[in-house]
């Protein structure tokens, strides 16, 4: 069946409750990634994580309570 189909690009597209395959035509343009992200200006920009010094490293936890015997 997609033989008989002209060249192109076609996206099959398959429902995980239904038995069948759909196929749709797309522009031959359709993937390209012709443009060129540009940087945000720093005032849109998410500003960085800030350390509030509450959170003590997993290995500053003794390790001596967790093995001492009873």
């Amino acid at each position: 069946m997609c033989m008989k189909l002209e060249d192109g690009k076609y996206l099959i597209v398959k429902d995980p409750n239904k038995p069948f395959l759909r196929l749709y035509e797309v522009p031959s343009d359709a993937f390209d990634n012709d443009y060129v992200e540009e940087p945000l200006p720093e005032e849109e920009q998410a500003p960085p994580p800030e350390d509030s010094g509450d959170a003590e490293p997993a290995e500053a936890a003794p390790a001596a309570d967790s093995n001492s015997a009873a």
